[in-house]
């Protein structure tokens, strides 16, 4: 048989599926035209007939990969040009980056493969040649035309240019960079690449102004010139496979989602024609649609579909919010559902089972684990969890050198949006899902803070949420720990909107909300606090500031009753004399573990009173801030019982979330806190016997449950 020359694209896709596929050379076989078949058996670890011929490391194997990696290079040239031409570079890198995943999806597992080729499948011509295509035309090329690619933002106006100035004599102090350089923080691309202030690219100020200015276009357009910011990328990309990553989660969530809603979807679709042409009906039955086509294998974006599977997840997510906003629902909510017309209280019930889905079931993401397994392969794990997680920090570190800055261009793509959405952490398809469990009681869930924000002085809870707190049983009460600062003028709003909904008749018996600040100048031990060593002074301003809400914390009045002054004056002199020995004076670090250990101490007496069926750690994003504290609880509850985590689950508990939504590490400063506590409760060893009088029975011994 002759050897072809090339192949069409559809059947060279094949082909990279059917090796992705199989799990070794025996699975496959070359058939005419050099194609290439996987065969797998019926039912694992049963007996088969082995009825095709199995693929060897012969030249015939080898040819069909040669001209598997030709045909896609051939095809990936046609269609950069044509992408180009058209201008569409975002639609090129999407496009090229889910061909390119299946190409080193196929790579890896034909080096996993027993036989052995007369040369490794990396250094075979066709493949060097597509590799070298890629990263030498469509990522240089590509870089270069966004940096080129003009911003929607005429120059400012003077009334702009004046509130620019007012701005930052107003906000002077908490947004300036180096006094030298000149430049307004919101404009300095270090400050995007560290991420900490990304929230406000999608506000406005009170005057309807950004809070980026003509500048911040150019310097952005500078950052991405490819020679200066993307120099030293080259490289397989870790982070490469992200969006397969991402439409593999929602896909299996979606099926999750359908598995525990049919039997009210059934009820619901048995009147719902009745109602067909109700707008509630119709927004219901698209969300259905959408979750249906998101659960459908055949939709994954690895499978080539038009429209991936986290696409259609979106649509869900969209088709709900329509749905709890409609006129027809409000008024089911408010005067309840009608008697007689079981189509009504078929879909409230079944949107409520929606909202809860969507907000409490876990994601799997073994894809990101087995990423994550690949990459930090650790000889000789430490005993330690603080001295594990640092060896996987810095290993991580090193992985992403080889990815650009994911918060760099996350900002350029929001410069570029004609119609910004507002900062809605649902709609950036940051969305919420179970973590861990505390006992067999709680449920420790990761929410980003549950509003939608277009001004910086105004937060607004979103509908589905209210909606998944109205669905709860009675019995069943949520406890949120704010971890925002209600003093900063960045996080005041969402602050507020929480603890105002948990004040509300309709929320009051089931949500509890906590405010925790982990942004301020006392939690930093910054500014005025720099300097406040003498331990007893330091211990009384912190019992004053948990005291007092003006200084960033916030309890109910049943819980404040419960904490003060007994239990918290108990807490402060516990961890007074069992870590830090009646010092006179404490360093800096020693006060920052000190207050991170007092959050802890405070966060499990509350939820000891509370109860909660539903817990959670809230920050603006459940990123940085909420993952590091909910390691953190864990981390302690573990040392107490002398138990170990299971670690893998920590490292995706910890990494995974700012991996798959902000494309960077967990914030330095995050982790050095958190690191910093581990480690000075590792040090001192035993420590139940000291706080166990602080709590009832049980609540030191829950077993946490990854």
């Amino acid at each position: 048989m002759n050897p072809r020359d090339s192949l069409g694209i559809m059947d060279a896709l094949e082909n990279l599926n059917a090796l992705v596929d199989a799990d070794s050379l025996a699975e496959i076989e070359v058939i005419e035209d050099e194609l290439i078949v996987s065969h797998k058996p019926d039912e694992e670890g049963s007996e088969r007939e082995i009825y095709w011929v199995p693929a060897g490391a012969d030249d015939r194997t080898l040819q069909a990969i040669r001209t598997t990696f030709k045909s896609v290079h051939d095809y990936l040239e046609t269609f950069f040009v044509s992408m180009r031409e058209r201008g569409d570079e975002k639609r090129l890198i999407e496009g090229v980056n889910t061909i390119m995943v299946l190409v080193s999806e196929a790579t890896k597992k034909l080096e996993r493969f027993d036989g052995l080729f007369k040369e490794k499948v990396v250094t075979i011509p066709e493949y060097k040649e597509l590799q070298d295509f890629y990263k030498n035309t469509v990522i240089r090329e590509s870089y270069q035309a966004f940096a080129t690619t003009p911003i929607p933002q005429d120059k400012p106006s003077e009334e702009q240019k004046s509130w620019e100035a007012e701005h930052l004599d107003l906000f002077g102090e908490e947004e300036r960079v180096i006094e030298e350089t000149g430049v307004h923080i919101l404009n300095d691309v270090e400050v995007i690449k560290h991420d900490h202030l990304y929230d406000l690219f999608f506000l406005k100020n009170e005057a309807g102004h950004n809070f980026y200015t003509y500048e911040l276009a150019r310097n952005i357009k500078l950052a991405c010139n490819f020679g200066e910011f993307a120099k030293g990328y080259l490289g397989e990309d870790p982070l490469l496979q992200i969006k397969n990553w991402e439409d593999k989660t929602l896909h299996l969530k979606a099926q999750k989602i359908l598995e525990v809603s049919h039997r009210q979807m059934e009820r619901f679709y048995s009147e719902a024609m009745k109602y067909k042409g109700l707008e509630l009906a119709m927004n219901l039955h698209n969300a259905l649609m959408a979750l249906m086509l998101a659960a459908n294998p055949h939709n994954l974006i690895r499978q080539f579909a038009l429209k991936g599977a986290h696409h259609y997840f979106y649509d869900f997510v969209y088709f709900l919010r329509e749905v709890v906003h409609d006129r027809e629902f409000e008024k089911l909510v408010l005067y309840g559902t009608p008697s007689g017309k079981p189509f009504f209280e078929d879909a409230y019930r079944l949107t409520h089972t929606l909202c809860n889905a969507l907000h409490t079931l876990p994601s799997d993401e073994k894809e990101l684990e087995a990423a994550l397994e690949e990459h930090l392969q650790i000889e000789k794990p430490p005993k330690k969890l603080s001295e594990w997680l640092c060896q996987v920090y810095d290993k991580l570190i090193e992985v992403l050198e080889k990815h650009p800055s994911g918060p760099v261009f996350k900002a350029l793509d929001r410069i570029l949006e004609e119609q910004p959405p507002p900062f809605d952490p649902m709609l950036l398809g940051n969305f919420p899902s179970g973590e861990w469990k505390l006992g067999d009681e709680i449920e420790v869930l990761r929410i980003p803070c549950p509003t939608t924000q277009e001004w910086i002085g105004e937060a607004k809870i979103t509908e589905e949420f209210k909606t998944f707190l109205r669905g709860l049983p009675l019995d069943k009460r949520v406890l949120l720990f704010n971890l925002q600062d209600r003093t900063s003028w960045r996080e005041h709003a969402r602050a507020h909107a929480i603890e105002e909904l948990s004040k509300q008749a309709e929320f009051a018996e089931q949500l509890t909300v906590i405010t925790l600040a982990k942004e301020s100048e006392f939690y930093w031990q910054a500014g005025p606090y720099g300097s406040l060593e003498e331990t007893t002074a330091f211990v009384t301003q912190f019992k004053e500031h948990l005291d007092d809400q003006m200084t960033g914390f916030w309890f109910p009045r049943k819980v404040k009753q419960e904490l003060f002054p007994h239990f918290v004056d108990k807490v402060l002199t516990t961890v007074q004399e069992h870590y830090f020995f009646q010092k006179e004076r404490l360093s800096l670090e020693e006060r920052l573990d000190f207050i991170e250990l007092v959050f802890v101490l405070i966060e499990l007496k509350v939820i000891e009173l509370i109860q909660p069926h539903y817990l959670c750690f809230m920050s603006k994003d459940g990123l940085d801030v909420a993952g590091s504290s909910s390691v953190a609880v864990m981390a302690f509850l573990a040392l107490c019982q002398g138990v170990d985590l299971e670690r893998k689950q920590v490292e995706r508990i910890l990494f995974g979330p700012t991996l798959m939504q902000r494309e960077r590490l967990l914030q330095p400063e995050r982790f050095a806190r958190l690191q910093a506590l581990l480690k000075r409760l590792e040090n001192r060893g035993e420590c139940h016997s000291a706080f166990a009088p602080l709590f009832k029975e049980g609540t030191l011994e829950r077993e946490v449950q990854l």
